[in-house]
């Protein structure tokens, strides 16, 4: 699944974890999860901050499965 969002709004996260959650409930899916980046650079810090704020980034140790987050390399 895609979900577009603006990377500045804390609403956005929580409408992400909403669907996530909607998405693994009605479907049966594991709790894992794959977070890919295609941004500018000096954004992946506050998007990181933004996925552990509203609980996207996963504790490997918590039981929840795991998450991953991907950044694609801007060119040009």
């Amino acid at each position: 699944f895609y979900h577009r969002l603006s990377f500045d709004d804390p609403a956005a996260f929580a409408g992400l974890a909403e669907r996530l959650a909607t998405l693994r409930r009605e479907l049966a899916l594991p709790p894992n999860v794959l977070h890919y980046l295609a941004t500018a650079p000096d954004a992946f810090p506050g998007i990181l901050t933004m996925l552990r704020d509203h609980g996207l980034a996963a504790d490997p140790g918590d039981g929840r499965g795991w998450t991953r987050v991907v950044v694609e390399k801007p060119f040009g």
